[in-house]
This record gives structure tokens, C-alpha cells and sequence, in this order.
């Protein structure tokens, strides 16, 4: 695989628009490093692209299917501490007011680059055989066949599931801040190479799916008009671009600087650019979500965040964190001012936190939240927890779904064996529901759950739940000790034999939600 200087790049880029070829270009973060290759000439043992416009997956390709063990080391608070002081020293000596800080964090797991590649979803996919794997939601830019760019900076998230999530990302004065330094930016590095630059659309939520589960992203879109000769000069516009705004800082040049300083390694093709070119229209993201290796064979999870010098250093260590740890939730029923199944929830947590991390201290869901503080009404207690620990509790009334109809689904690799906020799998399911209100997952030729609950079919004389759940429930658990329910092996086929379905999970009672097995469908 040949890799191509700056100028070398330019060249190629340059030329293959001009000769009317279609091609991809991967740029690494310092410019220094670029492939280029006409797309009917690219290996697909040595790369592997899915872009929105272009892919060269095999519809055949195979991966490993085994389940998933994901381990990581994050960097230390005293390590991040020096890098951002460091950092914030510079902001207010004036030299930078915007800095986008990024780390390397060891990974530990049982998957290929390949498999991640294989497994992964996003807008935005690339795997480079014995170099990395990056799954990015982020544009850089785009141009059409009339000239027009378009770029999409994002700045700005919060967790999807939180309680007003949207409302408290907007409302949130340091990424709005944040959002517009790096608008202003992209703006400016725009009108470098384009006319009549704008922006078109200001700080709208976008909704997506990560490896940890769902976010919501604050997006901006800025649009400008190159010149009638942009086809012959492309490389040369699209470098006059790097590196990108939104992974540097401004000012743009002085920045570039500190983060070096800061950072103390090399991002390689990390936050780089990747994209495609087709006839006179181009696609590219910011090289974001994305894992290397090195020479000894160690996978290295890369990301990072927006630093001011108003930047609360325990804040941004949480976050750059909460990005490589491994979560899992549990939503717990409250009512008339007590926790239902407590046992069973503290059971499950800790049950998972010795099976992922081998933690064998027993944390105590009381011990964070006082029986005085349980609302009387119907309501979801909902935490967070990880290797460290409980934490982002919350308490907000509830209210049941209604569902009246089921769409039967097939996967015959879907897992879910613990409550994870990483729903990706599930949510990919969900787009099948169609018409119908929820979904019944099918995995060889079993039934499991719906995207959201365990489930029981009634015979007419007794409650039967899968002996093949995705997710032991902690209600489904307290119903079998009770013998309210019996576990049976459930096929697709048994259905009719069954008059009724009910889904239930820990705030829906097992029978609170009924439907007959004919709308199943």
C-alpha cells in the first residue's frame, strides 16, 4: 500500500478528477501521509471503506462472531490533569481559545481490527489492514456537482437517555460557546477557498448511535461556492482545508502547536480526513471513533474534547472517561416510596461488575440513594454505574408504554447479555418494526425479547416465558422464584399454540401489558 506526501497527494487527487476517475483518499492529522487510489484498484484485503455514496464491502465478507470481551485502561487523573493545565495555561496567556484535547487509551479485547470494522456502525466506516479501524459520524466536507461545499462541524453531546437531554445540551453555555468558536472557524477556513460562504443552519440535534450507546450531537451546516475549476484542483482545495477545525482549535496554526506540546504522542490517521471523489462530487469525514494498533500489536482506543480556559478540569476528565469505559444501566420501579425487587437489581449490578471486571467489593443501590428521597408516584429510578462505581442517578415519574402490535424480527447474532447503555444492536433491530409498535426478536428460530422487555405467553391455564432471553430480567427472575412463571423453550412455529403475549420488564407487572398472539406479526 503506497502512502503519498503532501505534494505527491496533491498531484494524484488533482489529476484523477481531471481524468474524470473515481478514487479515495485517506490523509492522516499532520498532512504528511496520504492514500490515494483509483477506486477499481483498491485491495480489499488491504481496505475496506462504507461511505454514504461508495463501498467496497464484499456482501459475503465473514467476520468473528464469538461474544465481545472489551477491556480498557484509561489514562490516569494526574496524567490528564498535567495535559490540561497545560493546555488552559496557554488559553489564558492568550495564545489559544479553543484547544481539542485528544488521548490514547490501551484496549484489551478478543476482536480483530476486522471484526470492529465488521461489527461497527456509523455514517462513516474504514478499515486499514495491520493499521485501524475508524467508524466516524463526522462530515468534513461535501461537494456537489455544481461546486457547492458544504461542511458540518459538531461540537457538543450529552447522553441520549438522560432525563430533558436536549433541552440541557442546548441550554449548556460552555458548548454553545464551544459550537460557536468552531462555527466561526470552519466559516472562515471556507472562505479560503469558496465565495458567498454562510451559515445555513445553526446548532440543530442530531441523534446517533455509538459503541456506548445513544447521544445526542449539537451540528451546524456552512455552505459556500468554489470556483468552476474545483474538479482539476481538488486536492489542492481540500488540503488549503487540513487539519480539520473541529479537531484542532482556534487560532487554527498556534493551537496545532499546543496540542502537540500537551498530547505527547502522535495521532497518526487519527482525526485525519478519509472520503471519496466521483464525478465532480465529494464526500469526506473527520477521522473520529477510531482505534489503531502498534508495531507490538496493542489496540489503542483515541478520542478527546473541546478545552477553554473556563474548562472544569473534573468535568472534562469525566467525559474524556465515560468515552472509553464500559457502562451498564439499571432502571429500578419506585413506588409509594420504595424500590421494588432491590435485591434482584443489586444482584444483577454486581453480578456484572465481577463477571466484566472482576469486582468483587458489593455496592449497595442505598447507599447512594435514601429511602427519603423515593417519590410516592409511579416512577423510573435510573443510574448509571461502571468499574468505579454508581453514578448520574436520577428519579422521573412514569408512565407505560402502549403497545398493541408486534413485528417478528430475525437475527441470529444479536446479544445482549448484560444492560448496557451500548443499545446499538437492538436499535438496528428496531428499524424493521415498520407499522407495528415494538418488536419481537427472533434468534435461531427462538423467541427472546422485545427490543425493551422480557415476555410471557399464556396457554390458558399458566404464564410460559423463553427459556432464551437476550437479557435475564430482574422482574422476569423474581416472577420464576415465585412461580408465577415457568420457563419453556419457545419456538417461532409455537406461537398459535398460545392465546396471549404480555411483555414486562422492571417497571411493567407481568400482565400490565397484553395483546393477543394474532397481532404478532
Amino acid at each position: 500500500m503506497i502512502l503519498y506526501n503532501q505534494k505527491h497527494a496533491i498531484q494524484r487527487m488533482n489529476t484523477l478528477a481531471k481524468e474524470e476517475k473515481d478514487f479515495i483518499f485517506i490523509i492522516n492529522y499532520k498532512g504528511d501521509g496520504a492514500y490515494v487510489e483509483e477506486t477499481s484498484a483498491v485491495n480489499t484485503h488491504e481496505l475496506l471503506y462504507a461511505f454514504p455514496t461508495m463501498s467496497n464491502v464484499p456482501t459475503d465478507e465473514t467476520y468473528s462472531k464469538v461474544p465481545v470481551e472489551w477491556h480498557t485502561q484509561p489514562l490516569s487523573r494526574e496524567e490528564y490533569e498535567r495535559e490540561i493545565t497545560l493546555v488552559k495555561r496557554r488559553e489564558r496567556e492568550g495564545d489559544s481559545y479553543l484547544a481539542n484535547l485528544t488521548c490514547k487509551v490501551p484496549i484489551q479485547t478478543n476482536l480483530s481490527l476486522h471484526d470492529i470494522f465488521m461489527r461497527s456502525k456509523a455514517l462513516y466506516r474504514c478499515w486499514m489492514k495491520e493499521k485501524f479501524v475508524c467508524f466516524s459520524p463526522e462530515i468534513f466536507v461535501r461537494i456537489t456537482e455544481q461546486g457547492e461545499i458544504s461542511s458540518y462541524p459538531m461540537k457538543g453531546t450529552i447522553d441520549a437517555t438522560r432525563p430533558n437531554a436536549e433541552k440541557e445540551l442546548m441550554d449548556n453555555k460552555k458548548e454553545a460557546a464551544e459550537h460557536a468558536t468552531i462555527v466561526d472557524l470552519i466559516r472562515n477556513d471556507l472562505s479560503m477557498i469558496a465565495d458567498h460562504v454562510r451559515v445555513k443552519r445553526y446548532r440543530y440535534v442530531d441523534h446517533l448511535t455509538t459503541n456506548k450507546g445513544e447521544i445526542l450531537q449539537t451540528s451546524s451546516e456552512i455552505t459556500g461556492q468554489l470556483p468552476t475549476d474545483y474538479r482539476e484542483n481538488i486536492g489542492t482545495l481540500l488540503f488549503r482545508l487540513l487539519p480539520a477545525g473541529s479537531i484542532t482549535g482556534a487560532p487554527k496554526p498556534r493551537t496545532v502547536e499546543i496540542i502537540h506540546e500537551a498530547e505527547g504522542y502522535e495521532r497518526g490517521f487519527y482525526t485525519g480526513v478519509m472520503g471519496c471523489y466521483s464525478k465532480g462530487c465529494l464526500d469526506s469525514a473527520v477521522m473520529i471513533r477510531f482505534i489503531d494498533t502498534d508495531d507490538a500489536g496493542h489496540f489503542f482506543y483515541k478520542a478527546g474534547g473541546g478545552i477553554t480556559a473556563q474548562s472544569n478540569n473534573d468535568d472534562e476528565y469525566k467525559e474524556v472517561i465515560e468515552r472509553f469505559m464500559c457502562q451498564f444501566i439499571e432502571t429500578i420501579r419506585v413506588k409509594d416510596g420504595r424500590i421494588f425487587n432491590l435485591t434482584y437489581h443489586e444482584e444483577r449490578m454486581n453480578r456484572t461488575r465481577k463477571e466484566v471486571w472482576g469486582k468483587t467489593d458489593w455496592l449497595k443501590i442505598t447507599d447512594v440513594w435514601s429511602p427519603e428521597e423515593l417519590p410516592l408516584e409511579c416512577s423510573k429510578l435510573r443510574f448509571v454505574y461502571d468499574e468505579a462505581g454508581i453514578h448520574d442517578l436520577t428519579c422521573t415519574p412514569y408512565t407505560c408504554k402502549k403497545i398493541l402490535s408486534l413485528r417478528l424480527v430475525y437475527d441470529n447474532n444479536i446479544t445482549y447479555p448484560y444492560k448496557s447503555v451500548d443499545r446499538s444492536m437492538l436499535n438496528e433491530l428496531k428499524k424493521q418494526q415498520g407499522d407495528c409498535d415494538e418488536i419481537l426478536i427472533i434468534r435461531d428460530n427462538h423467541l427472546t425479547d422485545t427490543s425493551y422487555t422480557n415476555v410471557a405467553l399464556y396457554d390458558g391455564q399458566q404464564w410460559f416465558t423463553p427459556s432464551t432471553p437476550l437479557l435475564p430480567g430482574t422482574m422476569r427472575q423474581s416472577l420464576l422464584d415465585k412461580g408465577i412463571l415457568q420457563e419453556h423453550e419457545i419456538l417461532v412455529s409455537d406461537i398459535p399454540q398460545y392465546q396471549q403475549i404480555s411483555l414486562f420488564n422492571a417497571m411493567m407487572e407481568l400482565g400490565e401489558v397484553v395483546l393477543p398472539v394474532k397481532n404478532i406479526l
